[in-house]
């Protein structure tokens, strides 16, 4: 998807704008024609049957259907009202929201 001039400019972008520790190449840029298909993709890499993804609500609609259809993982929600989700207030609410998680019996495949 895009060509194969699209890889070149996003790790140009990327090495410009986010200066990696390590330069990220072109062969590390991976596209496809959906946000649904990359994310089966992660989650086939990532996970396992019954693992479960930490989120902060509010978050993109489909991610349960993306990620539990092809991979059977779960979305963990945590909620993020009333606080900004990319401070560290978040981190007690995801803490809590993963802590319930384990403690519901159902990391690792169980049900």
């Amino acid at each position: 998807m895009g060509g194969p001039k699209f890889p070149v400019a996003m790790s140009q972008h990327l090495n410009r704008f986010f200066n990696p520790v390590q330069p990220v190449g072109p062969n590390q840029i991976i596209t496809s024609s959906a946000l649904t298909a990359i994310h089966e993709m992660l989650g086939n890499a990532l996970g396992e049957p019954g693992d479960g993804i930490l989120v902060a609500r509010p978050i993109y609609g489909r991610f349960e259907l993306d990620f539990g259809n092809t991979n059977s993982l779960r979305i963990v929600y945590a909620d993020s009202s009333e606080i900004d989700p990319f401070s560290s207030e978040i981190v007690p609410r995801l803490q809590t929201a993963l802590d319930n998680y384990a403690s519901s019996s159902k990391i690792g495949g169980d049900s």
